[in-house]
Order: C-alpha cells, then sequence, then structure tokens
C-alpha cells in the first residue's frame, strides 16, 4: 500500500517520495552564468558564487524501505553508482570543461512528486491555517515557494497563480 492511499484523520495530500542525488566539484572560474537545464537529458548545472559547480537533474537514488515497503527516512539513501555516472557523462557533453574538473562530492536529498507531476503550493483543505508547499521541482522552486507561502499566511494574494498548484485538487469527497 502506498502512503498516498491511506486514509487517517489529516489532510489528503498525496505525495510520492523520492531520492534524487547531486554532486559538487572543486571550485573552478567562472563557467556558467546562469542555471542550465536539459530536460530530456535529465541535467541541471548551475555554479556557486565560490565557483563550486552543483550538477543535478534528477537521477535517482535508493530510498531504503521498510518491511513494509514504506520509506525509512531514519535510514541514509545510498547513492547509485549507475546514476552519478549517467548524470556526469549527460554535464560534461552538455559543457565538456567538465571533464577537466574534479568531483568533490555527492549527496541524496528527498523530495516528493505527486501523481500529476505539479507541486502543492497553498492552504490545506480543511485545515484553516496549515499551509503545504512540497512536490515537483521543490529543490528549485524552493524560494518561490517560500514567497507564495508568506503572502498566503499574511493574508496577502501571491504573486504567482497558484491555482493549478491547489492541494484541494486532491480533496477526497
Amino acid at each position: 500500500m502506498d502512503h498516498a492511499d491511506r486514509r487517517d484523520d489529516g489532510a489528503y495530500l498525496p505525495t510520492i517520495p523520492l531520492a534524487l542525488m547531486m554532486t559538487v566539484t572543486r571550485k573552478v572560474p567562472k563557467l556558467i552564468p546562469h542555471l542550465v537545464q536539459h530536460a530530456g537529458g535529465r541535467l541541471s548545472l548551475k555554479q556557486a558564487l565560490d565557483g563550486n559547480v552543483l550538477i543535478g537533474g534528477g537521477w535517482p537514488a535508493r530510498l531504503i524501505r521498510d518491511a513494509v515497503g514504506d520509506p525509512d527516512f531514519s535510514v541514509k539513501p545510498e547513492l547509485l553508482p549507475a546514476s552519478l555516472a549517467g548524470n556526469a557523462d549527460m554535464a560534461i557533453r552538455v559543457l565538456p570543461e567538465l571533464a577537466r574538473v574534479p568531483a568533490i562530492r555527492g549527496w541524496v536529498g528527498t523530495t516528493t512528486v505527486t501523481e500529476d507531476q505539479l507541486p502543492l503550493v497553498g492552504p490545506v483543505p480543511d485545515m484553516p491555517g496549515a499551509f503545504v508547499a512540497t512536490g515537483g521541482s521543490a529543490f528549485t522552486l524552493g524560494p518561490s515557494f517560500a514567497e507564495a507561502l508568506a503572502a498566503l499566511v499574511s493574508g496577502r494574494t501571491p504573486e504567482t497563480d497558484l491555482s493549478n498548484f491547489d492541494p484541494a485538487r486532491y480533496r477526497r469527497t
């Protein structure tokens, strides 16, 4: 049974947990002046102000599960060598200069997605004063989610139209 299929007395916000990996290189002179994304190749590249290049793009890691098959968030997810290699290969194809830049570490982050791949951002149905921002590209969209939630919490209308992300779209009748 998936988490999304369970029902309790709380809100119904069906999300699917994912473990995704990232890699960071050593510091190098400016190579990338902006965020680079390659959706078909599962790649994101961005260079931090200190010069490290962050390489990601949705490459899977292994989310550890318990005996029932539920994610065990008390156990650190595992990097997958095939994902590390595939992500590095894609990064080098897009930016060949990266072939000469050593990676210094990789790590796993957990995120969630919904069935329709759109995030859940807004008031939680039937729970006055509760808000949610999760799913979709939360790593990249976190600052935008924060701005929208700050507006909602303070009683203002967010600048971004959140109608497609409304958690009420999953309201059970």
